[in-house]
């Protein structure tokens, strides 16, 4: 039998573009908090961590926008905030070195504090995509920090935690959330509705929805 998680102290990392930040990236964090406090543990933090503008999407606005944008999304959040990071390195950083950064930063507010690696089924399927991820780093995420993976219906991750010889090692550190609710919200949809003259609202928070107007955001997407 496998040993359950430990009781600890959690502060949990959301990485991505937040192109824009939905009210699903705010869901998916506050989800993830409520399924690992009442396995017993206290989550502390959830950090919102945007890419730098290098990471070279097409579709990315600058990171100037995507930070206002994130730090209007988290303002209603006692807990949930914007940090910028990863926007103000020399490029595009890997998500090990994202993690271990926070978790020295936080260790400063929150002593004892373990970083955990918040994302989707999809995220943690790429694992087995070759030349995607290090064998070293995907050792470092799960050794160092962890994962807490929000189950989606469409992507099963059962087979890769039996049979990825690195995940299955170390499947102990991974936690899996199911979600409450269908996450059918994506900044891609955002960002082709506001393209085609459309509204966001009720997608993306109402702070979010005026500052993409108001910047006459997503218009040549």
């Amino acid at each position: 039998m496998r040993r359950r998680f430990s009781k600890m102290m959690i502060a949990l990392i959301e990485t991505g573009c937040f192109n824009p930040p939905t009210n699903m990236h705010l869901r998916l964090l506050e989800t993830a908090k409520y399924s690992l406090e009442q396995a017993g543990h206290t989550v502390k933090v959830g950090v919102i961590s945007p890419v730098h503008d290098k990471y070279g999407k097409k579709s990315l606005i600058s990171a100037e926008h995507r930070l206002a944008l994130s730090h209007l999304a988290c303002k209603s959040s006692n807990w949930i905030r914007c940090e910028d990071w990863e926007c103000k390195q020399e490029g595009w950083s890997k998500t090990v070195d994202v993690l271990d950064h926070y978790s020295t930063y936080l260790q400063k507010e929150f002593p004892g504090i373990n970083c955990r690696f918040l994302c989707g089924t999809d995220l943690l399927l790429s694992f087995n995509t070759p030349n995607l991820w290090l064998d070293d780093h995907i050792t470092r995420i799960l050794t160092n920090h962890g994962i807490v993976c929000m189950e989606r219906k469409d992507n099963d991750a059962s087979k890769l935690l039996e049979t990825h010889p690195i995940v299955n090692k170390f499947r102990d550190n991974i936690m899996m959330v199911s979600s409450d609710i269908e996450n059918d919200i994506s900044s891609t949809l955002v960002r082709e509705l506001v393209a085609k003259g459309g509204s966001a609202k009720y997608l993306v928070p109402e702070e979010v929805n005026d500052y993409i107007i108001e910047n006459k955001l997503y218009k040549n997407s």
